[in-house]
């Protein structure tokens, strides 16, 4: 089988492999656009995605079912953390490094404005830690990645790879169900309290983020052992797929029962949606979207917030009104722009920097392996 990884390799192509999951790169661009939507309402005019907030759930369970797939085979194998975390932070530390060099510069920017949040010695502390995936601990309500928000996230996935090497090298259904119930116990903890699953990016909960990437990461291994021990297949067009993904993160749940259906969609939607987008691929004529989607999906969820200052203060400066005035029309273009940017800058930065930190941090491993060879 073909390596897969959750950030959309399968995307590099068009051509679509076997074992390559097409329709699910599709939904984590659509879960990523839909984040966008979350964070933004003012630029569109309204909340048109209230738990929008969800789809960093769907992601992580997104990691858990396709890592299995890509890398579960050389864990068993012996493949260590060292080994296994290579592979991660190649795939995942270039876009990460841009995000937050880019807030760092927009930072700078507001600055000139007099608008930057913190003297310049706090920003370069803010940089200097998150270039090391260390977050910032200040005070209740302090943003633990201030220069980048949704990098939060993306420490969580390499946290998760960490429990994954070390914990489910060779998982047991009961290993599996105990993370997903740890997990979801600590998320009820906090969800209780707060009234929803909106939390990690922000202290003094965002060290309850552990529990939500431990809970939906352990689901989506244990999906993938029961996806692929099945022979069942449910053949569901993946523009349906789309549409409930999006219906379940829209859906205007009173707060009463919010708890109670993010656990739903957490433990039963996104696992069906999950189960039905691999076991199906788009039709030719829709393929290129679909790869294209899940191919811009990591630059749009970590260019966001950077490029979302920039864009508004560009619109302020030059229309003498803020974007929010403009709206929708001003969110639809700011979109499009963010799609673009994330292609672009897949393509022309992403793709060959990926390569080069892999081959860097590979190389040690590969003149061991020579050496081993030359000594047998």
């Amino acid at each position: 089988m073909k390596p897969l990884d959750p950030r959309s390799e399968s995307a590099a192509t068009p051509k679509v492999h076997p074992h390559t999951f097409a329709t699910l790169d599709g939904l984590r661009g659509v879960a990523a656009i839909a984040v966008v939507l979350f964070h933004y309402p003012a630029l569109v005019g309204r909340q048109i995605v209230p738990q929008g907030y969800l789809a960093v759930d769907f992601f992580f369970l997104l990691s858990g079912f396709v890592l299995t797939f890509a890398y579960q085979g050389r864990l068993a194998s012996g493949w260590s953390l060292r080994q296994f975390l290579r592979v991660r932070v190649a795939r995942l530390y270039p876009l990460y490094c841009l995000g937050l060099l880019f807030g760092f510069l927009v930072n700078r920017l507001q600055a000139i404005h007099g608008t930057s949040v913190g003297s310049t010695s706090t920003v370069l502390t803010f940089l200097g830690l998150g270039l090391v995936f260390l977050p910032y601990m200040g005070g209740p309500g302090t943003v633990i990645f201030p220069l980048n928000m949704p990098s939060w996230s993306v420490l969580m996935e390499l946290l998760a790879n960490v429990i994954h090497a070390v914990f489910y090298k060779r998982p047991s259904t009961m290993k599996l169900l105990a993370g997903i119930v740890i997990g979801l116990t600590g998320i009820l903890i906090a969800a209780i309290r707060l009234g929803n699953f909106d939390f990690g990016a922000t202290n003094p909960f965002a060290v309850f983020a552990l529990f939500r990437v431990l809970c939906s990461y352990s689901l989506g291994i244990l999906l993938f052992r029961f996806w692929q021990k099945t022979s069942v297949r449910w053949k569901v067009s993946p523009g349906v797929i789309s549409i409930l993904l999006v219906a379940i993160l829209a859906a205007p749940i009173p707060g009463r029962f919010l708890v109670a259906y993010e656990v739903l969609a957490s433990l039963l939607l996104f696992p069906m949606l999950v189960f039905a987008g691999a076991s199906t691929q788009p039709k030719p004529r829709y393929l290129r979207v679909f790869l294209l989607l899940g191919q811009a999906s990591y630059a749009i969820y970590v260019l966001q917030a950077p490029l979302v200052q920039l864009y508004t203060r560009i619109w302020a400066n030059v229309a003498h009104h803020s974007a929010e005035v403009y709206r929708p029309w001003s969110g639809l273009l700011y979109a499009c722009l963010l799609v673009a940017l994330a292609l672009f800058v897949d393509y022309v930065y992403d793709l060959p920097a990926r390569a080069l930190l892999k081959r860097w941090l590979t190389k040690g491993e590969a003149k061991t392996q020579r050496a081993t060879i030359a000594t047998r």
